[in-house]
């Protein structure tokens, strides 16, 4: 990611389990980003943070899982995620054959999600990724009516709030380091 943000010729970066070098997030960047991370990796929060802020093309795959370099299936789902990025921004020649396929791995992902929320994503991702590729209308119909749901709604909403918290956490463990570091009425020793 810092090589990317500091050389103009890098077009996309796999980033596993880490966002920006600096941790503060961007409304956009000159590349395409495919992120990921597990649900326990202490580097959820930031590329949570990373998803929502980002305004250029991104994907961010969340897994079951801790601190770990992506899988095999993940990083070839990344592959051609740039593939399609790279047909879109006119790096690549169209390829029908590998829109099609590419499109049908991601109809089944959304069709295997369990839950309304995560299905809701899916869609918008979907819609997102293959906009101006495909005809993506019915995958943008179907988000937006899962997302007027009660249940979408509430579950979007409880993220965000189970962000919120860890947010706070990080800031409070943050403060607490502070203080071990620097204890008020630590002696200090001048050397002069």
């Amino acid at each position: 990611m810092q090589v990317a943000l500091s050389s103009a010729p890098i077009a996309g970066v796999i980033a596993s389990s880490a966002g920006f070098p600096d941790s503060v997030p961007r409304k956009s960047v000159p590349f395409a980003i495919f992120g990921t991370a597990g649900t326990e990796d202490f580097n959820y929060l930031e590329m949570r943070l990373l998803d929502r802020s980002l305004t250029t093309p991104h994907r961010v795959a969340i897994f079951e899982g801790g601190h770990t370099w992506l899988s095999s299936e993940l990083a070839a789902e990344a592959v051609g995620w740039m593939e399609i990025q790279a047909m879109k921004s006119g790096r690549r020649a169209r390829d029908a054959a590998l829109i099609d396929k590419t499109v049908r791995q991601a109809v089944a992902q959304a069709a295997a999600q369990t839950n309304d929320k995560d299905t809701a994503l899916a869609l918008a991702a979907l819609a997102s990724d293959f906009d101006g590729l495909k005809d993506v209308s019915e995958f943008t119909r179907r988000e937006a009516e899962l997302r007027r749901s009660k249940t979408v709604k509430d579950a979007l909403k409880k993220d965000r709030s189970d962000e919120q918290r860890e947010q706070q956490l990080m800031g409070e463990i943050a403060g607490l380091e502070a203080g071990i570091a620097d204890p008020p009425g630590a002696l200090r020793v001048s050397r002069s």
